[in-house]
């Protein structure tokens, strides 16, 4: 609507067109240049196969929940899609507390996932242990079908994390203000090169080069009190002598 207001253009005819040129622009800016992380709850089906969240464009972590730990899954890029397969150790063996007799080692060192929201409750850290337990079973992605294959994994729950094309399907997407000079100066840019506004497609081009280097700056340059947090987080206090 400010790209219409610009051009002094209220019909809503072009809206449909817009709007997907504003999603293409938001889905290349979460590809190249910002990064959106999200993480999803997937269930296994018969298979051990799940379909990617639609908004996927690369993973970062892959993990189990057990009994309130989690373990991040080793990669295994030679698992071959099962057909029929039962999704490894029964859940009644887990229930049972397989978690502490000593079956899965106890978390001391691994990563934390992103903050974020699961339904109504904010989850505010998640921590995992590092790949390479091959006892918590192993995953492969099949990006030419856009899945997850796992093997051996005692769970029928996944817990995704990934970076985002920020675009969700069916839901409300909510594009963060820096982003629209650069996806207005996307849409122009593609509207001149396609014969649809009366533009030069080279001057569009470069208009939205100049807004994509402002974000740009913007993501990777840090605050005062970033750089203060950081400066202070590295004090040790020593011995007074």
């Amino acid at each position: 609507m400010s790209l219409k207001n610009r051009s002094k253009d209220y019909g809503m005819q072009d809206y449909e067109q817009l709007m997907q040129l504003a999603i293409e622009a938001y889905t290349n800016l979460n590809i190249f240049h910002i990064a959106t992380y999200e993480v999803a709850y997937l269930k296994l089906d018969g298979r051990n196969v799940i379909d990617l969240p639609p908004d996927f464009i690369d993973y970062t972590k892959v993990a189990i929940n057990l009994c309130g730990r989690y373990y991040t899954l080793s990669l295994n890029s030679e698992i071959i899609p099962p057909r029929g397969m039962d999704c490894g150790i029964p859940l009644d063996h887990i229930a049972k507390g397989c978690c502490e007799n000593g079956t899965f080692p106890y978390p001391v060192d691994g990563y934390n996932f992103v903050p974020h929201y699961r339904g109504d409750s904010l989850i505010q850290t998640f921590f995992a242990m590092g790949g390479g337990w091959s006892q918590a079973g192993e995953y492969k992605i099949d990006r030419d079908r856009r899945q997850l294959i796992v093997s051996g994994v005692p769970q029928t729950e996944i817990v995704l994390e990934y970076r985002s094309s920020g675009v969700k399907v069916g839901e409300k997407t909510f594009v963060p203000l820096q982003c629209r000079e650069a996806i207005i100066a996307w849409i122009r840019w593609q509207l001149a090169e396609y014969g649809h506004i009366n533009a030069h497609p080279e001057r569009m081009k470069n208009n939205y080069f100049e807004e994509e280097a402002l974000l740009k700056d913007l993501e990777y340059t840090r605050t005062y009190e970033e750089y203060m947090d950081m400066f202070y987080r590295s004090w040790q206090q020593g011995i007074k002598r």
